[in-house]
């Protein structure tokens, strides 16, 4: 810590030791997965932002395990400074407004409806209340 610099993350050598990579490779990989978040997400590949996203927070809690306990709470904060300064770079143009795309549609729905109905043959004028002296019987015992 006498750079100025948070130490760099690394697997600590129990953790390391039952795994069949050395740590030497696990620690290429992590600066790979950085830089592929890094560059991924300047271009808006959204894994890419995740995945430099869930980067920083591994790092910051490597930085945090590793760091000496009277440095720890420096290390970590400048490394996040360090961090989210990069995160501009990478997260440019993330947005979380919706994205609304007003054109209009590829295709035309218009749903019709077709009714066959049998109507009735009109009536003779006058001859439909049924008023007839004829339709008038009394009633039955």
């Amino acid at each position: 810590m006498g750079h100025g610099r948070p130490p760099r993350p690394r697997v600590p050598r129990d953790q390391a030791a039952h795994l069949s990579v050395a740590p030497a490779a696990l620690y290429a990989f992590w600066q790979l997965t950085g830089l592929l978040g890094l560059v991924g997400g300047f271009f808006g590949d959204a894994g890419a932002r995740i995945a430099w996203v869930l980067f920083g927070i591994g790092t910051l809690a490597m930085i945090w395990s590793t760091a000496p306990a009277g440095g720890r709470a420096a290390a970590t904060g400048l490394a996040a400074l360090m961090w989210a300064l990069a995160s501009i770079f990478a997260l440019r143009g993330l947005s979380l407004r919706p994205i609304v795309h007003n054109h209009p549609p590829q295709y035309q729905f218009s749903p019709a409806l077709h009714l066959h109905a049998m109507l009735p043959a009109p009536t003779p004028a006058g001859d439909d209340f049924g008023d007839e002296p004829d339709n008038v019987h009394p009633l039955q015992r």
